[in-house]
Order: C-alpha cells, then sequence, then structure tokens
C-alpha cells in the first residue's frame, strides 16, 4: 500500500511539474491545490502535499506563491463551498492586476500626437517653418505610436486575456462582457504586432535635401518642385492601418 501510495505521488508530481514548464517564465503565477479529502498521512496534512509535489522546488519565476486547500475537513461530510471560496479569493488575490486597455485605431493613435505639433507649426512664421519640419513631426508622431504600443503590450501578462475565455457559451452575458470589456485573445502577440510595427515604420516619410538651390534655376523651378512632390506622393505612405486589437 505505501509502494502503491509513493507512485502516485510520483505521477502526480511529474505531472504537476510538466505543466508548470509550459508555464512561460516570469509569469509569476499562483497555484492553488485543492485537495478534496483531508486523509493525508502526517500530522501536518499541507506539508506533506507540499513535499510530495515538490511545490518548493517550482520555478519562482514561474509560479510566485502556492496554497493548498482542503475542501473536506478533518471530520468527514459534504464538500466545503466556503473552503472553496477562500480557495479563489486567494487566488484572485495574489493574481496580477489586470491593466486598464482601451481599444484606439492606429490613425487616430497617430494623429493624437501629431495633431497638437502641427497646431504650433501653424502659429511660427513661414520663414521658420519648411518641409523638412514638416516631415521631421510626422515621423515623430510614427515614432511615438510605436512607443506607445510597444509600452502596452509589456504590460500585459503573459496570455492575457486567457484563451479559456473563448470557451464560454455562445451568447452568455459571460461571453458578451468579455469581447465588450477585453482585447481579442493574443492581441499582443508577436504575430498580430509585428505587421503593425513594420507598417508604421514604412509610414515615414524621407528627408528633402538639405540643398536648396533649385530656388535659383529659373524657368526649371517648377519643375523641380514637381519632382520633389512626385517623390513624397510615391512613399508608402499607408493610412489604411489596423486598429491595435
Amino acid at each position: 500500500m505505501r509502494e502503491r501510495c509513493k507512485k502516485i505521488w510520483k505521477l502526480q508530481k511529474a505531472q504537476l511539474h510538466n505543466l508548470l514548464n509550459l508555464v512561460p517564465a516570469d509569469s509569476w503565477l499562483p497555484l492553488l491545490v485543492i485537495s478534496v479529502s483531508y486523509n493525508v498521512a502526517g500530522s501536518d496534512p499541507s506539508s506533506v502535499i507540499v513535499n510530495e509535489l515538490g511545490l518548493h522546488d517550482i520555478d519562482k519565476s514561474r509560479v510566485s506563491a502556492f496554497l493548498v486547500v482542503f475542501l473536506v475537513g478533518k471530520q468527514h461530510g459534504f464538500l466545503s463551498d466556503e473552503k472553496l471560496r477562500e480557495g479563489l479569493k486567494w487566488l484572485a488575490n495574489e493574481s496580477h492586476h489586470q491593466p486598464v486597455l482601451s481599444g484606439v485605431k492606429t490613425h487616430k493613435l497617430v494623429m493624437s500626437h501629431l495633431c497638437p505639433v502641427l497646431e504650433e507649426l501653424v502659429k511660427m512664421s513661414d520663414y521658420k517653418v519648411g518641409p523638412n519640419h514638416n516631415i521631421s513631426v510626422f515621423n515623430e508622431a510614427l515614432d511615438w505610436s510605436l512607443g506607445e504600443i510597444a509600452a502596452a503590450i509589456k504590460v500585459i501578462p503573459m496570455n492575457w486575456p486567457c484563451p479559456e475565455t473563448m470557451l464560454l457559451k455562445d451568447f452568455s452575458d459571460e461571453l458578451l462582457a468579455v469581447k465588450l470589456f477585453l482585447p481579442s485573445v493574443r492581441w499582443s502577440s508577436a504575430a498580430k504586432t509585428a505587421s503593425l510595427e513594420h507598417t508604421l515604420k514604412d509610414c515615414r516619410l524621407p528627408r528633402l535635401p538639405d540643398d536648396f538651390s533649385l530656388l535659383q534655376s529659373g524657368s526649371k523651378m517648377g519643375k523641380d518642385f514637381d519632382n520633389h512632390r512626385l517623390l513624397l506622393e510615391n512613399c508608402r505612405n499607408i493610412w489604411h492601418l489596423s486598429s491595435l486589437y
């Protein structure tokens, strides 16, 4: 009997650690261990479970804390809803605080930074503002937007929102709330954000040459300006950008 118990503990320990190895590093997740029985050999059943499952050996960057909860006390009886609630409450308190996010179109994100700067340029004298000033503030708005996207991705916990949210029943109130208040699953994954980042970088405008001797070229001036206009028009200034999520 004792040998059989050792094999069961060994098997459960291996299964648990294999599962936790799938959790990305730096996830810092809480682990709630629920037992439906209090019949664990030893004066301290919690310590027995902790030791047999090797919970102290778990990578702390994956699991930041753990708790053992028994749904049945020393006196055998029905499962305790109160004990389960206590465990779930602990799990919620130990979990990451979810960031407050709101949906924003990429075009509006860029314009939120670009418009105020352009308004300041309009107030300046025409002699102080050249084409490259406008090009620079446009490119800066793109760079600022890239930084905002990178910052939003950085504060998101791993795999948030979790794929399990899509397992909710169709047309249920819970699924409706998830779709209304949470981003789509894997919205911050590299596969989805890389194309957006590349598109924003491709929108950058090239600077015009600093040599404006063409202003003194007489009849050729109009033709040269046309060439610069075509240069700008041929830039990959793509505004049909996807939304952030």
